[in-house]
């Protein structure tokens, strides 16, 4: 289990606070090995890595040039991306060479998760004296499609990179690991976190103001781009099948980049209105849903196109229908009727209540 974090936009000195907290919090996942990479505004000026064995007080220390020593936040400026890491160890040795980020080429990126390096064997970068992760990043680096690398693999993975030709961030996860992003509200700065309790706490301790925090869906990919005003929006993107991409039609109307099956203990799940716009995710894979009921999709119930979970269903349900306290089950769900947001009816019920049925 390691922590990602970062911050993709505008990044002022209110935003530098924000990821030094992010990085201090993220230390709870992993203090094997810390490291920051950095990405300027000016194109010509290289992105840079800075990485070492300890939590983020030794990489404060050993960076003094980088780090204020006082605060611990970054002295650097200008910059366009802040790619932050702390790792638990899982493939691979405790050492400097194996911790995040990693950098190759024009990319640079970190990874949450283990992944047996026999699962990476099809990847041309491979080799038994890497860890897994260096193997993914090397991967995205040599230009390979993150849907062809992970295609076969079953292990756990999340990944955040920044590629700097393309002057794009770049995420995915699979269902065994979690990431959370957010907005500022001008729109002009993304931050990310491994948990979203993270986010909530080091936006508002620097002052940040911030929209909703969404859990990424899982097996797809998010490509983050910067316009000319400063705002941050979903690149467009393809539906990635093997090595045969097509464009994708079915998800421009919802917008859809977060996951509802996610817990949403500290995360706010927007309406279904969220994200208007051009198609703005790839799908990796299809996600396997095994047979079991508290795996089960959210669905949207017909007031307010709401999104209801199961625990909350069950909640509402316990007394059965709203009007008639008939029984009222999960799976009967599809012939449910809301009246209001808090009151599911049979359908005999609401065609009752609305004037339909003349006797119940």
């Amino acid at each position: 289990m390691c922590g990602l974090n970062g911050v993709y936009g505008s990044i002022t000195k209110k935003e530098k606070t924000a990821f030094s907290l992010l990085q201090m919090f993220s230390q709870m996942r992993g203090r094997d090995s810390t490291g920051v990479g950095l990405v300027h505004n000016n194109k010509k000026k290289p992105a840079q890595v800075y990485k070492t064995v300890g939590g983020q007080e030794s990489l404060v220390l050993e960076f003094d040039k980088v780090f204020d020593q006082f605060n611990w936040e970054l002295s650097a400026f200008d910059l366009r991306c802040i790619v932050g890491h702390n790792r638990w160890a899982t493939v691979g040795e405790v050492n400097d060479k194996n911790a995040h980020p990693f950098q190759h080429k024009n990319v640079i990126g970190t990874h949450n998760g283990t992944i047996p390096l026999y699962e990476l064997s099809h990847c041309t970068t491979h080799a038994w004296n890497k860890s897994d992760s260096q193997v993914l990043i090397e991967e995205l680096g040599e230009g390979k499609d993150i849907a062809e690398i992970v295609k076969h693999v079953k292990g756990a993975w999340a990944l955040v990179w920044y590629d700097e030709t393309e002057r794009r961030l770049h995420m995915a996860r699979n269902k065994e690991r979690t990431l959370f992003v957010t907005k500022s509200t001008d729109e002009k700065t993304l931050f990310w976190a491994s948990e979203g309790w993270m986010l909530t706490l080091a936006l508002a301790r620097s002052g940040v103001k911030h929209d909703d925090i969404h859990a990424v869906v899982v097996d797809r990919h998010l490509t983050w781009k910067i316009k000319g005003d400063g705002k941050i929006f979903l690149d467009n993107v393809e539906e990635a099948i093997g090595d045969q991409p097509k464009p994708v039609k079915d998800w421009s109307a919802t917008g859809r980049w977060f996951d509802r099956r996610e817990p949403r203990l500290l995360t706010v799940v927007p309406s279904a209105t969220y994200g208007k716009g051009p198609p703005n995710i790839i799908p990796i894979r299809t996600p396997v849903v095994e047979e079991d009921d508290e795996y089960e999709e959210d669905y949207v119930n017909t007031f307010g196109m709401s999104y209801v979970s199961r625990r909350r269903f069950e909640a509402l349900t316990k007394d059965g229908c709203a009007n008639c306290t008939g029984d009222i089950v999960w799976g009967d769900r599809d012939n449910i009727v809301w009246i209001d947001p808090e009151s599911p009816c049979c359908m005999d019920c609401a065609e009752y209540l609305t004037g339909k049925k003349e006797t119940h």
